[in-house]
């Protein structure tokens, strides 16, 4: 398209019909005058199809507040921020916007910033640390565990080894009844389970 055929000024007119303010403070500052010279005696209508595939037509004058028509013509009470929240979600970005954000790192950001709700993110991420803590607690707790087992094992050998010695000696049969010799088999029944 040409220059100074009215893109600027459709989108701005759009832009104040909708009630959305630009994040850039160039466009914030022509955007008054502009909108003024445009509208001084008329008024803007945007006739939109919601996400609801119901049809609404927004109406604003210059220094007036929106009015919101349902498609028979019947005027709403809801509030524009309101309706636009609930029904018709949109984003509105000039040409001299565009390239405001285009040259400047921290309005990428700020637009980036928009499209991810870092509140949701920190939820997410305290889940999963509180996750990755409650798994480190059982890897420590079974971690533990199996150096017990290592432990009893290690010492399965010796006590094989004394087994070994005592019934080649006799003396299996004379501790069969002793305290001490029946902790031990009762042990070595444990360690073979």
């Amino acid at each position: 398209m040409e220059r100074g055929t009215g893109k600027s000024t459709v989108i701005e007119l759009i832009r104040y019909c909708l009630g959305v303010s630009s994040s850039s403070t160039t466009v914030k500052q022509n955007h008054e005058s502009h909108i003024a010279y445009a509208l001084h005696d008329a008024k803007v209508a945007l006739y939109l199809e919601a996400e609801n595939q119901e049809r609404y037509i927004i109406e604003r004058r210059y220094n007036e507040n929106p009015k919101i028509y349902r498609e028979d013509g019947e005027e709403t009470t809801i509030n524009l921020h309101k309706f636009c929240d609930e029904f018709f979600h949109f984003e509105v970005y000039s040409q001299n916007e565009l390239l405001d954000i285009a040259r400047n790192f921290k309005n990428q950001l700020i637009m980036i910033d928009q499209y991810i709700n870092l509140n949701d993110l920190n939820e997410e991420k305290a889940r999963i640390i509180n996750e990755l803590k409650t798994n480190q607690a059982e890897i420590m707790r079974i971690s533990d565990q199996v150096d017990d087992l290592h432990l009893k094992i290690s010492n399965l050998d010796i006590i094989r080894e004394q087994l070994r010695v005592f019934e080649s000696q006799g003396i299996k049969e004379q501790l069969k009844d002793h305290p001490c010799g029946v902790r031990r088999k009762s042990f070595l029944v444990i360690l073979r389970q």
